[in-house]
């Protein structure tokens, strides 16, 4: 996850997924753990990124500085992350068009779903009700 000013530092670009940026627009994708650019592949550019990061000692770094495991630190255990997924890494994982949709949105995207209330499946009613008559009968028979 990163903003759109961040982006546009990184990659010198004020688009994403065809869309033009905002500052603060959230930008998130699939990706490999330890691909701190979001470009869809761990590269150099990431190992700088974290390294910068680390040497630098920065505070409350996030994923654009390397903390790929979200302890607030960038160190060893970081390291591991990014060094396991770019050996183990694939091909380079492009934004879908579902992706795409999500992720231009921004802002305004992350308010609408936080606007969004859960509503339980009919199934799990279902199973609930079902539970329920169990407990009734266990409860006549003990009496």
């Amino acid at each position: 996850m990163m903003t759109g000013s961040q982006w546009q530092i990184l990659h010198g670009l004020n688009t994403w997924s065809g869309a033009t940026l905002a500052d603060t627009d959230i930008l998130l994708r699939p990706t490999y753990v330890g691909d701190a650019d979001l470009d869809g592949t761990i590269t150099l550019s990431d190992y700088a990124l974290i390294d910068a990061a680390f040497l630098l000692a920065v505070p409350n770094p996030n994923w654009i500085n390397g903390d790929f495991n979200h302890d607030g630190v960038v160190d060893f255990n970081d390291y591991a992350l990014i060094d396991n997924e770019f050996i183990n890494q694939g091909a380079p994982l492009a934004i879908s068009t579902i992706d795409a949709h999500i992720e231009m949105f921004g802002q305004n995207y992350l308010g609408a779903l936080e606007a969004v209330n859960g509503v339980p499946e009919p199934a799990s009613l279902a199973i609930l009700g079902l539970g329920l008559v169990v407990m009734v009968k266990r409860n006549r028979h003990r009496v």
